[in-house]
């Protein structure tokens, strides 16, 4: 809103806005709540007395959110690439109960929700390469979102089949959380970097023949 018309001022939040003007999705535009607060007739030093107020005890914006909105735009960065995969397969049922966490819903029970961004973070991390900037091991280039979403559906599937007690157990189970999906990336990487597997041959039992030795029902990997 420029200061010209008169009308109204932005004392923060310019780039919620602006950035908010660019979504070309109007489902999300139709039903996104977009909080605004009003004041009228401010003196200069309320002005800024307010924006003090909001940058120093305002909630950061956390993780989840920002990857998700990573996940949305039109041209993505590599950050969002991998986290469009990870909520299409949380959406297809691949965590079962849980839902990623998109960083807006109202959460519900403990235990139900997985936090995308702490999958997101494994799979960009410079420490493993799965989804890269520039590809990394998942993609067959940069523009690659096919291949690691149906390589990682694969790797989710084999992972629930072979340890399905755990990954059942909501409460006490330790497969399906933050770091029993990071242990299990790292090992993804592993088997990647070592060309054990690779993404032109893919099949749930290529994973099985790794995951044999622990598929005895036990409740951790």
């Amino acid at each position: 809103i420029k200061n010209e018309h008169g009308a109204f001022e932005i004392i923060d939040g310019q780039h919620r806005l602006f950035s908010f003007l660019k979504v070309r999705n109007s489902e999300i535009k139709n039903n996104f709540n977009l909080i605004v607060t009003t004041f009228v007739d401010l003196k200069p030093y309320e002005k800024s007395s307010i924006f003090a107020a909001i940058n120093s005890a305002g909630k950061k914006v956390g993780g989840d959110l920002i990857d998700y909105l990573f996940s949305i735009e039109d041209k993505r960065n590599y950050i969002g690439t991998a986290s469009k995969i990870i909520i299409e397969l949380s959406n297809e049922g691949i965590f079962q109960d849980n839902k990623v966490y998109l960083g807006f819903e109202k959460p519900r029970a403990r235990g139900n929700y997985l936090g995308l961004h702490s999958i997101v973070r494994i799979l960009t991390s410079r420490k493993h390469n799965l989804i890269t900037e520039r590809g990394g091991r998942l993609r067959l280039h940069k523009d690659d979102e096919e291949t690691p979403k149906k390589f990682l559906r694969l790797f989710f599937n084999s992972i629930r089949n072979n340890f399905g007690r755990d990954w059942n157990h909501e409460k006490e189970g330790f497969v399906k959380t933050a770091n029993g999906i990071a242990i299990f990336l790292g090992l993804l990487d592993y088997l990647l970097r070592e060309e054990l597997i690779n993404t032109n041959n893919m099949s749930e039992n290529k994973f099985d023949k790794y995951w044999g030795a622990h598929n005895t029902g036990s409740k951790s990997p």
